[in-house]
């Protein structure tokens, strides 16, 4: 039994060996300098493999130095040789595996790299090229990273606008994405509220609702438009549980949405009566009608789900977050009319 083991962990060392030769990179011909201790090259190399706070830390403080090194990453793809060793490490004694790291299977790493991209506008500002020419990758999930990364730049990324233009004759999900980063580069309203509008309508698409609703809010008052399409969504809870993200969407986009969540304060659902509740609280106006409506809510005790945009859930008690939203209301009027 022990001549079994040590053999496999013989030849399990030999091919951790042959991998190791096989995937081994050339680094770019450009500089590699040193942070706390370790060159670009390693510290790229460490957050895509480990995805570790330290060389996250380090990739921020290196910026455009440490984009060189984290775009081969990109393109890793799985050699014959990764994938056994993936397989053989899992089924290795315990013993065996405590002592050898574990491997990472390639789409992985793709992700890891894509992340700093994601995070750091410094890493990918010199990078707006190479973004703009992966957007036609075969792997979806590097097509979206990199359409995120390019609407985070915002205006800078402005020559990618007529690449992103063309995906928006791509499938659902891509013209999603990228009128989410058109709208980040241009501000045009005009041209991404269509493509929301299919992507709320698209009834077999309801994660891609949810997806839009989170977004809208940053449009402000150009998406009101929207709102009528996301109070339809309040009435079929069977398919759409989630009513917060709706109505708080509702509430960032304008004041205009109020007699909407008026009616919603009377819904039958005791989640849909509670966001909309904490909803008021958010937009503050300190209107009568509003005040009113959420007076009525004080005896309330049933409990409701509190899906916020961009928070985790909670439970609260209805006649809580009623009470939570007439003290921002009164809070702010108080604020508002205050002279300093």
């Amino acid at each position: 039994m022990k001549r079994h083991k040590l053999l496999f962990g013989l030849v399990f060392v030999l091919f951790l060996s042959a991998f190791v030769i096989a995937t081994r990179r050339k680094q770019p011909a450009v500089p590699d300098p040193v942070y706390n201790g370790k060159h670009a090259s390693e510290w790229a190399r460490e957050y895509v493999w480990h995805f570790q706070p330290e060389a996250e830390d380090a990739l921020k403080q290196l910026g455009a130095d440490a984009t060189p090194f984290l775009l081969p990453y990109v393109d890793k793809r799985d050699s014959l040789l990764n994938s056994l060793h993936c397989g053989l490490w899992t089924k290795l004694p315990s013993n065996i595996r405590t002592n050898i790291p574990e491997p990472i299977l390639a789409w992985r790493i793709r992700l890891h790299a894509l992340a700093a991209f994601q995070k750091f506008r410094s890493i990918s500002r010199p990078a707006i090229p190479e973004l703009i020419q992966r957007l036609n990758s075969k792997d979806y999930v590097v097509r979206y990273k990199c359409i995120d990364a390019l609407g985070v730049l915002g205006p800078e990324a402005k020559e990618a606008v007529p690449a992103l233009r063309a995906l928006l004759k791509a499938s659902l999900a891509e013209r999603v994405y990228a009128a989410i980063a058109l709208w980040e580069i241009e501000h045009d309203a005009a041209e991404v509220l269509p493509i929301f509008e299919e992507a709320l309508k698209c009834r077999a698409y309801g994660s891609f609702a949810i997806f839009v609703a989170r977004f809208l809010p940053q449009i402000g008052s150009a998406a009101e438009p929207m709102i009528p399409l996301l109070v339809k969504y309040l009435n079929d809870l069977e398919r759409y549980p989630r009513p917060g993200v709706m109505l708080h969407a509702m509430a960032g986009i304008s004041t205009n949405s109020i007699p909407y969540l008026i009616i919603a304060l009377k819904d039958k659902d005791s989640d849909v009566r509670a966001n909309a509740a904490v909803a008021l609280g958010e937009i503050g106006p300190p209107t009568a009608a509003v005040i009113d409506s959420l007076e009525a809510l004080l005896a309330d005790e049933a409990v409701g789900l509190v899906d916020l945009i961009d928070a985790d859930w909670r439970y609260e008690t209805i006649s809580h977050a009623t009470r939570e939203a007439l003290c921002q209301i009164l809070g702010k009027a108080t604020n508002d009319s205050d002279p300093k």
